[in-house]
């Protein structure tokens, strides 16, 4: 609320009646003011990033490719089926994941078309579910998916990297370790409650929910979560950039064109 307060002396009319001191105030609700110039600061961030991302990722694809590349010729060494063999094969898996991350990346960069297809989200969540679950064995994941779920058009490399993003920001939360529950639904959205959530229109929408058994937090620290670099981690232990890539996949102007998703966090 904007408010805007001055004194005034208004004098007295020609029957020489005493002037009145008097207080005139103005009040503006300048809410919606406020909301479009953080979505602008907001997309101003991300667009550095972008910049920043598209600048390295070509590097960095290189050297993917070059430990790929060794990977397959140690490999080659080895019986498939054995342990050794298994263990190359999980090397070869994530160099692919990160690949498709700085496709992705670059994408973001350049502000090409996502390539859209349709996708069962269930099975894109098992997916990352497993990669995920390879590496932290200190931490559960439990999946509650609906069965005869709708199919949705998605960049399937995004959705990826969105959950991954969640994963590991969770995984973060719980340095003892701890429980990742991923659930899916179908919901249908009415005409009277869309906006609220923030989507473009009513309809039919497929609805994934990650929550974890961390610490939480507090209600200022929730409203920064999306900022680029911020982070309540030691300056080693985090960029801050997985949330705020996050949020930029799933609220960029094509997703939303789709109805496709909305990223939101609760405190505790």
């Amino acid at each position: 609320m904007e408010q805007k307060i001055t004194s005034l002396d208004i004098p007295g009319g020609d029957l020489n009646q005493n002037g009145l001191k008097c207080v005139y105030c103005v009040a503006r609700d300048v809410t919606e003011r406020n909301h479009l110039e953080d979505q602008l600061l907001q997309s101003q961030k991300l667009e550095a990033i972008g910049t920043l991302a598209g600048g390295i990722a070509h590097d960095f694809n290189n050297i993917l490719m070059a430990i790929q590349g060794y990977t397959s010729l140690v490999r080659t060494s080895f019986k498939p089926g054995s342990p050794q063999y298994k263990k190359l094969a999980n090397v070869d898996e994530y160099v692919q994941a990160g690949s498709e991350m700085t496709r992705q990346l670059l994408g973001l960069a350049q502000k090409k078309d996502n390539e859209l297809s349709l996708e069962n989200i269930n099975y894109l969540l098992k997916m990352s579910a497993k990669m995920f679950g390879r590496t932290k064995k200190d931490v559960v994941l439990n999946l509650n998916l609906q069965k005869d779920l709708w199919s949705v058009k998605v960049d399937e490399g995004q959705i990826k990297q969105v959950m991954l993003n969640l994963y590991v920001n969770a995984w973060q939360a719980m340095p003892e370790g701890g429980r990742i529950y991923i659930k899916s639904e179908n919901v249908s959205v009415g005409q009277s409650f869309f906006k609220k959530i923030g989507l473009n229109e009513p309809g039919r929408y497929v609805k994934i929910s990650v929550v974890d058994t961390g610490a939480g937090m507090d209600n200022e620290v929730a409203e920064k979560i999306f900022n680029p670099s911020f982070t309540t981690k030691e300056m080693e232990g985090g960029t801050g950039l997985g949330l705020a890539t996050a949020y930029g996949i799933v609220n960029n102007p094509s997703a939303k064109d789709r109805g496709a998703c909305k990223v939101t966090c609760k405190p505790g």
